[in-house]
């Protein structure tokens, strides 16, 4: 339900705000979802901050996913070259 409703949101700063909670929210859990809602922020300092966020806390078991997402996000290759999932440990 909170994916319709941010989605029904019109554009401005409280959606905005509420696809970067979504994204907080979603990060651990879902993350490849938290990773196409931070794709969708209009600010771009704001959207690489919640793009690395997301890749930063990934579960091991989701990385080979976030690395071809990140591939498929309506992302500039300047954007992509920025964003690092961390080391495997």
């Amino acid at each position: 339900m909170a994916f319709q409703w941010v989605k029904a949101l019109p554009e401005g700063a409280p959606k905005q705000a509420a696809v970067q909670g979504l994204v907080k929210a979603l990060k651990k859990d879902f993350p490849l979802e938290a990773l196409t809602w931070a794709a969708t922020l209009a600010d771009p300092a704001g959207r690489q901050t919640s793009l690395q966020l997301v890749l930063g806390e990934a579960p091991e078991e989701s990385r080979q996913a976030l690395s071809a997402a990140l591939n498929t996000l309506p992302l500039s290759h300047e954007e992509k070259a920025l964003l690092r999932l961390p080391p495997a440990p």
